[in-house]
């Protein structure tokens, strides 16, 4: 009898020890985890500190423990669930699938089913994951459902597809829910590109919200219909300050439309001292460089360019910025070298205007000088073969084209580059070098 009590006794404290151990194993996954998502929310950008991931990484051990010595528990789901989104927070795609699958095998109608599928196909169509966003929506728990709809409709628009687009977006535009204020972009980005201008209008118009992301496609959606003075105004109202980059960069579309480069210099100059972003100012810097060189304002070039170099010179426009800064320095000091030299130097930084910096109207310009300057050089074919390149290909000036084609066609008929140009033009016609 003493022998049957001592077991009752063990096996009640082992339980006890158990069901403690497993209490505080799921309180600290959800203490850590709560602390870890208040951090990380803490601030708009949602980074991922060291210090949020750990916590993290922490809540994910506890979560993991749960689901390998916890496998009757009740709160399984639970755990499989946070175990996911956690992963989907770390950035861990493959564990986050995994994680999804297994939720979706073992608990096909649990709510954490459900929410999890959502959380991790948000995080796959924000980083236009196209593969595995149509893998989760081929085993979605909720197949025809609104919310179905609206990823259908966003994969849809990343893939290019907008026909589909449309068809999946307006089933959702119809249902009157919250979900229509997510996939009202959706539908109008898609009928822009089809250019169903009208019914991106009525749709943005008869919305009742009103946010600058709705504003500024409302106003993408006047330029569609060459209304640029209404597109101006609309984006104006929302951002009066011009500080918001969208709202510049599709103001500087308007004004490039009509030419006015003194009001694109004005919203630029005022967006890089007013805005918060370094790399959006030194991109917009790099867009007041472009202008200033169509100007020919070498001193004021020079000067835009070397406050873009400032603002990060290893980013992609403090790169450009640096070569052509460069370039600008190697042409300065052109004439201080003798013809053969010359000649060579001159090539190579036409080749880098175009290749390097992508301009290629400088890059054509000095290629001309090269052929007038010296009307002898053996590269003289190869150049003129360029020129024609560049301007069938880039400059699409079929004028110049047919120009510079005449003079290669009467100097060197017959030759290599003169039946290499005639096949650009001219696809199948002559020799095929």
């Amino acid at each position: 009898m003493e022998y049957i009590k001592s077991f009752i006794l063990i096996f009640f404290l082992s339980s006890c020890i158990a069901f403690k151990a497993y209490f505080n194993t799921v309180y600290n996954a959800k203490k850590y985890f709560r602390m870890a998502e208040k951090k990380y929310f803490s601030k708009e950008e949602r980074k991922l500190t060291q210090d949020v991931k750990s916590l993290y990484e922490k809540a994910l051990e506890k979560y993991l423990r749960v689901i390998k010595y916890f496998p009757n528990s009740p709160f399984l789901d639970d755990a499989i669930f946070y175990s996911g989104l956690i992963y989907i927070r770390l950035e861990d795609k493959p564990n986050a699938i995994r994680k999804f699958e297994e939720i979706s095998k073992y608990f096909p109608k649990s709510h954490f089913t459900r929410m999890l599928s959502d959380s991790l196909l948000e995080f796959l169509l924000e980083r236009e994951d196209v593969e595995n966003s149509f893998y989760i929506l081929s085993i979605y728990p909720r197949v025809n459902s609104r919310k179905f709809y609206f990823y259908k409709a966003k994969l849809f628009e990343i893939t290019g597809e907008y026909d589909s687009a449309l068809v999946y977006a307006k089933k959702v535009l119809n249902s009157g829910d919250y979900l229509k204020r997510k996939v009202l972009p959706v539908y109008v980005k898609a009928a822009l590109k089809l250019g169903f201008t009208d019914s991106a209008l009525y749709y943005l118009e008869t919305s009742r919200e009103k946010d600058p992301e709705l504003s500024l496609l409302l106003a993408e959606a006047h330029k569609e219909k060459g209304d640029y003075v209404k597109a101006e105004e609309i984006i104006n109202s929302f951002d009066p300050e011009n500080t918001d980059f969208d709202a510049v960069k599709s103001l500087l579309e308007i004004y490039k439309k009509s030419g006015d480069t003194s009001k694109m210099k004005k919203v630029i100059r005022n967006f890089i001292e007013k805005g918060e972003d370094a790399y959006e100012k030194q991109e917009l810097a790099y867009e007041l460089a472009l202008i200033l060189f169509k100007q020919d304002s070498l001193s004021a070039l020079k000067n835009v360019l070397s406050e873009v170099k400032k603002f990060s010179p290893s980013t992609k426009y403090g790169m450009k910025a640096s070569k052509w800064l460069n370039l600008i320095d190697k042409e300065e000091k052109l004439k201080e070298k003798k013809e053969e030299e010359q000649k060579q130097a001159l090539l190579e930084i036409a080749e880098s205007y175009y290749v390097d910096i992508g301009l290629y109207e400088k890059g054509v310009k000095l290629l001309d000088e090269f052929i007038r300057k010296f009307p002898d050089a053996e590269e003289r074919p190869r150049v003129l073969y360029l020129i024609i390149f560049i301007y069938k290909n880039f400059l699409k000036d079929s004028v110049k084209t047919n120009e510079y084609f005449e003079i290669l066609k009467n100097e060197y008929k017959g030759s290599f580059y003169y039946d290499l140009a005639r096949n650009l033009l001219e696809p199948g016609s002559g020799r095929n070098p």
